[in-house]
């Protein structure tokens, strides 16, 4: 899915509802990097993965700010 973000940066998946511990399959999740691709009106977007039936929470890894 394609998600608008307000910072140019990286963000690393923090909780994932498809966890195994949570009875979930455990699909791997990946840190994603912001692209200048305008979505949700915003200036750039991150393209992440979301199992069936899941929630995933991403968030911004400090120190990556890119400066436009």
């Amino acid at each position: 899915y394609r998600i608008g973000v307000s910072e140019n940066a990286a963000y690393q998946p923090v909780f994932s509802s498809d966890y195994k511990r949570y009875g979930g399959t455990g699909t791997p999740l990946r840190t994603v990097k912001a692209q200048k691709v305008e979505w949700h009106g915003f200036e750039q977007s991150v393209s992440v993965t979301i199992p069936p039936m899941s929630t995933v929470i991403y968030q911004k890894q400090q120190g990556t700010t890119k400066r436009k």
